[in-house]
């Protein structure tokens, strides 16, 4: 407020009405904005024009100058800042002028035109107020008119107590709330980003593993309801030699198997009818419910390695597309099924990549007997050294032989994968591919 009220008198100081005459606290307005507009100035000198005077009472009297009490004028500039002095000091001790003096209003009057010493002001302390406040009200009421400070020094010098801030109290808290609205935008714009992220991964997830309308019902919170579909086509397939590989391996082993080979397969194909729904809400799950589940399950349990086992009902839609190529395998006992005419898919007219040499070995799940030695003899030697399970100790390598398996140390005919495995483990397949595992010799 002083901020304002120093641009209020220097702007009537440096215009035509040179002071305003009769500055006091009820002159000083506030606006909407909470800036400090000062009012009634030039009255003195339009009554005087007027050949009339100013009626004030002693109380209004209070932030006149002495020089202006002892000889009645229109007013000045250096009376302006002697009211300008009280003005501060109802500011600082948050009174009336002279309140702490404790004499009527005329008793102070008479104490002010009185030149005896010491001269008559208000008694302030200076911890009532930051530094520099009070120095700059005492320098105001001086005696002598012309060592009062201009107003441009003084707004000069409160200026630069307050760190050089121009704006009101309105403008700073406007600019601190603008400030503080950018930073949260900055802020909202980046969790923003993040949860577009993170919904983003969601949505990827959640596409991988149900159908996409199924999806776009879940996100938007509507209920999905179970669906029957009168033909649908459902693939069944694993891993040729898991349940072998699992009882000759521990589990971190069988994790990193899984992670990196899934190429030995065992397909089975059904068409027919099924119902859809999801179940659970937690961890929701996309299941199919009905015996063409059941059929397709037995498809792929029944079929061998390399190959793709289809059902006579899936046969026939194939055939009616057209373009596959299709081998009857003959009855074949499905469990709890009886037997049926199944078919092996053996290509389709366009696909000219070469597929692997279906293995003919319906013992130990489709796992060649090479492989079962190999295992048997790890998992004794396992036993026998008790090797401790630690993923810093071994080795995995994929040995793809594109000529032979007898050439392995042929780096044209080798491609080799390096991975990690937990425990020492070896064994081959019957398509020419060695996976060998060893332990790493300490140093």
């Amino acid at each position: 407020m002083l901020n304002d009220l120093c641009r209020g008198l220097s702007f009537l100081h440096n215009s035509s009405v040179k002071y305003h005459g009769n500055l006091k606290s009820s002159n000083c307005l506030i606006d909407s904005r909470w800036t400090l507009k000062l009012t009634d100035f030039g009255l003195p000198k339009i009554y005087s024009n007027q050949n009339s005077s100013l009626q004030l009472k002693a109380s209004d009297l209070l932030w006149t100058a002495p020089e202006h009490l002892r000889k009645l004028s229109n007013g000045s500039e250096a009376g302006d800042i002697f009211a300008l002095s009280i003005i501060m000091q109802e500011i600082i001790v948050e009174g009336y002028p002279y309140c702490m003096m404790n004499l009527s209003h005329c008793e102070i009057i008479e104490r002010l035109k009185s030149e005896s010493k010491p001269i008559y002001r208000p008694i302030v302390s200076k911890r009532m107020a930051p530094a520099g406040y009070v120095e700059i009200m005492e320098d105001c009421w001086n005696e002598r008119p012309e060592m009062r400070p201009s107003i441009e020094n003084i707004h000069s010098l409160i200026m630069s107590l307050n760190g050089n801030y121009k704006d009101n109290i309105v403008d700073w808290m406007i600019k601190t709330i603008e400030d503080y609205t950018t930073k949260l935008e900055k802020l909202v714009d980046v969790q923003t980003h993040k949860l577009k992220e993170e919904k983003r991964k969601v949505l990827k997830i959640l596409k991988e593993i149900f159908p996409k309308p199924i999806v776009e019902k879940l996100v938007s919170g509507q209920p999905v309801l179970p669906e029957q579909f009168d033909m649908v086509t459902i693939y069944f397939s694993d891993i040729v030699g898991f349940t072998t590989i699992s009882a000759f391996s521990s589990p971190i082993e069988v994790v990193t198997l899984l992670n990196d080979l899934y190429t030995i397969l065992r397909i089975g194909l059904h068409s027919g009818a099924c119902v859809t729904g999801v179940v659970g809400l937690k961890m929701p799950r996309y299941c199919l419910f009905g015996d063409t589940v059941n059929t397709a399950s037995r498809m792929e349990s029944t079929s061998q390695a390399y190959r793709i086992h289809v059902s006579e009902s899936c046969a026939d839609i194939l055939k009616e597309i057209g373009g596959y190529h299709l081998e009857y395998r003959g009855l074949v006992d499905l469990p709890g099924k009886g037997r049926k005419g199944t078919y092996w898919l053996t290509g389709k007219t366009g696909f000219n990549k070469e597929l692997p040499t279906a293995i003919e070995n319906d013992k130990n799940h489709g796992v060649d007997d090479c492989l079962i030695k190999r295992l048997k003899k790890i998992k004794s030697k396992r036993l026998e050294k008790s090797v401790t399970e630690s993923s810093d100790n071994i080795t995995y390598s994929l040995f793809e032989n594109k000529s032979s398996s007898e050439n392995l140390s042929s780096p044209d005919s080798i491609q080799i994968l390096e991975k990690r495995l937990v425990n020492p483990m070896e064994f081959f397949d019957q398509n020419e591919r060695v996976i060998c595992v060893s332990e790493k010799k300490p140093k």
